[in-house]
């Protein structure tokens, strides 16, 4: 399902089916993941996510404009992090790929 949805550009089903079993054990483990998350949806992320074991979490946003605005108050708040907007496209499997800014 995801990766039809992917194909599509269907950005609600990809929304919905985010998932990583890992996470809640972080989450015990190091409050300031869940807090970034938080930080991230407060923000305005569609959905937010822990990357494999950690330590990425990333969030989805619909354009640019709010990627940025984003990117700007997780900046101010987590000074220490690694921030980075990032466009994302799908296609076939040879065209995926992310575009860094």
């Amino acid at each position: 399902a995801m990766i039809r949805a992917l194909e599509a550009g269907d950005t609600k089903t990809v929304t919905e089916n985010l998932a990583n079993v890992l996470e809640s054990v972080t989450l015990r483990l190091y409050p300031e993941v869940g807090a970034l998350k938080n930080l991230l949806l407060r923000s305005g992320a569609e959905a937010v996510l822990m990357s494999g074991s950690g330590p990425t979490v990333f969030g989805l946003v619909p354009d640019a404009t709010a990627a940025k605005s984003v990117a700007g108050r997780v900046r101010r708040e987590f000074p220490a992090g690694f921030v980075r907007v990032v466009r994302t496209w799908a296609g076939s499997s040879r065209k995926t790929g992310v575009e860094g800014e």
